[in-house]
Formats: C-alpha cells, structure tokens, sequence
C-alpha cells in the first residue's frame, strides 16, 4: 500500500461524531477519519448485526472487541475476535460482516 503524502495527525474517535447504518437487523455506527485517498473507520456494530449488502471493497480489519464474522462469497466465513486482523484486496471477492455478539472495529480502506 502506498499512502499519498499527508502531515501528522492524532484522531479522537469519540469526538467524532458517529452516523448509524441500519442492516438487515441491528445496526453499525461508524465514525470516519479521511487522509488523501486513505479511508479509517471505526465501526460499531450492534449485537444481531447482519450486512444488508454484500461488498468487493478492499479492507484491512482489526477486531478490537467482541466477535465478528466475515462471511465470504464462495460460503466460507471467518470468526474475527480481538487482537485479530483481516486483510482483502479490492474486487478480491465478495464479503460481508455479521455480529451475534456485537463488536467494534478499525477499518483501513
């Protein structure tokens, strides 16, 4: 990954305020930090959750809390608990996220 040149920078996610998506049950809030052509997420997503969509968007997840499935296209699924990370490259195939537990995440994209 190549980052566009931009200068130092500390981010307060709690100043950030946080917009809620609603999935087909439960829902994320997700507060954004945007860099140049570099996206950070801190993402929230409630006990129950399920993706309403599907995505071929490159990531690199790290599970801070709770648990979060990664269910990818071809019907394998991966379980991220904390301390764990997920890495796909875009159009790398189709994934999206689940959550009985609920679970929080940072999200590079």
């Amino acid at each position: 990954m190549r980052l566009t040149p931009f200068p130092f920078c500390a981010t307060d996610w709690h100043s950030l305020p946080a917009t809620r998506f609603p999935g087909d049950h439960g829902w994320a809030d997700v507060r954004i930090q945007s860099f140049a052509d570099m996206c950070i997420r801190l993402i929230e997503f409630s006990a129950g959750y399920v993706s309403d969509h599907w995505s071929d968007k490159g990531h690199v997840a790290v599970c801070l809390d709770g648990e979060l499935e990664t269910e990818l296209g071809g019907g394998r699924s991966i379980v991220l608990r904390p301390g764990m990370t997920c890495q796909l490259g875009d159009r790398s195939g189709r994934h999206r996220w689940l959550s009985i537990t609920g679970a929080r995440l940072l999200v590079i994209d």
